[in-house]
């Protein structure tokens, strides 16, 4: 596994995104999310096991610059089949205003 990742990263980094205008973040390929969201599922396959349902304990997010503003930071947390909180309840209404926040500071300011 450990062959196929480096493998997959080799690759993915044989062509360099370039900045080709000051005003804008550096060229993102058509593929390079897609490839960066195999190559980071692929580490996290190889570090932890799956649960019952087949699901892993770490997911990741990307997003294109080019293409988005900004990324979603709130994690919003659950109970879990213990039934303990992942989170404190003020901790996640904290996430909630702060994104909130955020997100109007993105949308009305012309300088970023």
């Amino acid at each position: 596994m450990h062959k196929k990742i480096h493998e997959m990263i080799d690759k993915f980094l044989e062509k360099r995104g370039e900045l080709k205008d000051l005003d804008r973040f550096a060229e993102v390929g058509k593929t390079d999310i897609r490839d960066l969201y195999e190559i980071i599922g692929a580490i996290i396959e190889a570090k932890y096991d799956k649960d019952v349902d087949g699901d892993l304990p770490v997911q990741a997010r990307l997003v294109d610059r080019n293409k988005a503003r900004f990324l979603s930071l709130t994690t919003i947390p659950y109970k879990t089949k213990s039934g303990k909180a992942s989170l404190p309840l003020t901790k996640y209404y904290e996430c909630i205003i702060n994104e909130a926040l955020h997100g109007i500071r993105e949308i009305v300011d012309p300088t970023k």
